[in-house]
């Protein structure tokens, strides 16, 4: 970004997110944002013009390997205030604060995303990030309704009658302490466990052993007028359980969503690209890339 771009940057009043204000600008964050919001892992700010929250940005920064980085997890300017330099504005004012806070230890912001997602690719192209060439595994996209006709729904599965399937207002804390260990040892924790308060209550799911151990799970978060799969795992060996947990929450999504609300599922290995391709047949699948910002 040139200084004679910065310099054309509306005038506008920028305000950090505290703790009690974060449900009242969520909407202008996704869900992984409100929940390292709410978890105090990142830091949110927001864009107002003539009294009116226009665009918000989050940004948590790494730890261990990737010390020194930044991850860009949310980036939103209201639809009729595009076009003004509102996301420019605050992209530098959110990079400005966190590099003067670390003492300059930031050197890279990261952003991983949809490929072509609206207004999101064009603005980090014009910020001065860099696109990695290779594309990530992505996401599959399908509908409610598409899911009802899937493969998942004809295939004859049950719950050991041990087993004990669990939606998330069900869950005690002590299991939603055993989920989180499960998945840490698996290197598969997708979500923090701020973010499992914010999932869709009604299609979330966790599946626990005879030995009152996780056996399977699958939390949906919504993004927008998306519903996500954020996290989903299954333990190794017979897939019964969680074929019949994936079932029921195809039955709970088609109670309380439209048919053509949309859903995303993320497949990070080619092993879950091929589970899904069975599971889900025929749908349309997201590239997902990863762009760089070096200060």
């Amino acid at each position: 970004m040139t200084q004679n771009e910065m310099d054309k940057l509306p005038e506008l009043e920028l305000y950090r997110v505290e703790a009690p204000q974060i449900a009242k600008f969520s909407p202008l964050f996704t869900q992984e944002a409100v929940a390292e919001l709410a978890a105090g892992t990142a830091i949110g700010m927001i864009a107002v013009e003539e009294n009116i929250a226009c665009g918000a940005i989050c940004m948590k920064l790494m730890g261990d390997e990737q010390e020194g980085m930044l991850d860009l997890l949310s980036l939103y300017v209201v639809p009729e205030y595009r076009r003004k330099g509102i996301a420019g504005t605050l992209f530098l004012e959110m990079m400005e604060n966190v590099f003067e806070a670390t003492d300059g230890m930031v050197h890279y912001c990261r952003y991983v995303g949809e490929k072509d997602a609206e207004g999101v690719t064009e603005f980090l192209e014009q910020a001065g990030f860099v696109f990695e060439e290779e594309e990530l595994a992505g996401a599959f996209l399908t509908t409610v309704k598409e899911l009802c006709n899937a493969p998942l729904n004809g295939f004859r599965a049950s719950l050991p009658a041990d087993y004990r399937m669990v939606s998330v207002p069900e869950l005690s804390a002590l299991e939603k302490k055993k989920i989180f260990q499960t998945l840490s040892e698996a290197g598969v924790a997708y979500m923090a466990e701020a973010e499992l308060e914010n999932a869709c209550q009604e299609i979330s799911y966790a599946v626990f052993d005879a030995r009152r151990e996780m056996a399977a799970c699958a939390f949906f978060t919504e993004h927008g007028r998306r519903i996500c799969l954020s996290q989903f795992f299954i333990k190794p060996g017979p897939a019964g359980e969680g074929v019949k947990m994936l079932q029921t929450c195809v039955q709970k999504a088609v109670e309380r969503y439209g048919e053509g609300t949309e859903i995303e599922i993320p497949v990070l290995t080619d092993s879950s690209r091929r589970l899904m391709e069975k599971l889900l047949g025929t749908c349309r699948r997201i590239p997902m890339r990863t762009a760089y910002f070096e200060m």
